[in-house]
């Protein structure tokens, strides 16, 4: 190079040369660095984009490499955005219509922003930033999904979320769960049922007609309901802590007859209840036979403290003789055989 410099310009000395050739080496230098696409491909022109033909690392100061590339099929076009501005770029996460596909799952993190449909993780769930203003779990709140349960008396609506709904039994019921199965049970043993009898001869006199005596079924033979009891002489009570109900009364009584002036008699009375009375009437013809059986029955609705009574009246046309009502469990019988509960009163 030097010959051919000299052959070029025969008065240029060695130091001369020597500068010049430096001086290009610092141009070479500076072209070099200032070269915006030094490794592409193609030729860079200005307005171009400069290309690669393969991926590119990075290693950003460090001695690890990031390397960008693609396997797309067509041209496509991917700009970076500045986190806290509008994002009006995409990134590679974004398909062709538009929808975020990342092919694998996306993490979550809290944050504060108040982005509207901005979406984090917090309170252990995914929520949106909404139009309110506020930061709701994503799918809505819960709602009270129980409608109105009616029953026969009274209902019941729900007033908050995973309210509760209690299923208990009441007289002769009983309630149970064994995992998702409800069972209802009756802890009846059987009918409700109540005897009372005459524990002591009662004779009544004929006195003439509109005489009225009460029969003293005095003792409590079973009570299986635990409903009703004597509470003093003649009058039996349906207790307060029983519900209304529908109860046949029964009467078995072996009546004896002595006295009369001739051989028949007139049997008539009633069976009283707090909410009606039953009048029974029988003529009995006696001839040589002196004692009767008689039978009858009342359907009646009780209500708790209603009382049962039950009277004789004095047949008429008979001035003299008398009736007695015959003791013990098998000549007297004043039964109450429960039919079904009221549900309210009578």
């Amino acid at each position: 190079m030097l010959s051919r410099l000299k052959k070029i310009n025969p008065g240029l000395s060695a130091s001369s040369i020597a500068l010049v050739i430096a001086m290009l080496s610092v141009f070479i230098a500076l072209g070099s660095d200032n070269a915006p696409c030094l490794s592409a491909n193609a030729t860079c022109t200005v307005g171009q984009n400069p290309e690669f033909t393969g991926d590119i690392d990075i290693k950003s100061d460090t001695i690890y490499n990031a390397t960008i590339g693609h396997n797309l099929s067509a041209n496509a076009t991917y700009s970076l955005v500045q986190p806290g501005y509008n994002h009006t770029g995409n990134l590679a996460v974004i398909d062709s219509a538009n929808d975020l596909n990342v092919g694998g799952a996306v993490v979550l993190g809290t944050s504060a922003t108040s982005t509207l449909g901005a979406l984090r993780f917090d309170s252990n769930a995914v929520q949106v930033y909404d139009s309110t203003g506020a930061w709701v779990g994503v799918g809505g709140s819960a709602t009270d999904d129980i409608g109105q349960v009616t029953s026969d008396s009274g209902s019941f609506t729900a007033s908050s979320q995973q309210d509760n709904i209690n299923i208990l039994g009441g007289t002769g019921i009983n309630t149970s769960i064994t995992g998702d199965t409800l069972t209802i049970n009756s802890s009846s043993s059987g009918t409700d049922f109540a005897n009372f009898y005459v524990n002591t001869n009662q004779t009544l006199n004929y006195s003439g007609f509109g005489s009225t005596s009460e029969i003293n079924y005095d003792t409590e033979r079973l009570d299986t309901g635990n409903c009703f009891s004597n509470s003093n002489s003649y009058t039996i009570i349906y207790d307060a802590g029983c519900s209304s109900a529908y109860y046949q009364i029964n009467v078995t009584q072996i009546i004896s007859f002595s006295g009369l002036t001739s051989n028949g008699a007139m049997i008539q009375g009633q069976i009283n209840t707090t909410g009606g009375a039953y009048k029974y009437r029988n003529w009995v013809t006696l001839f040589n036979v002196p004692n009767y059986t008689l039978n009858m029955n009342y359907i009646a609705c009780l209500d708790p403290t209603d009382y049962i009574t039950l009277n004789m009246f004095h047949g008429s046309g008979y001035s003299t003789g008398s009736a007695t009502w015959l003791s013990g469990t098998d000549e007297s019988s004043l039964s109450l055989i429960k039919l079904q509960d009221k549900g309210s009163g009578c």
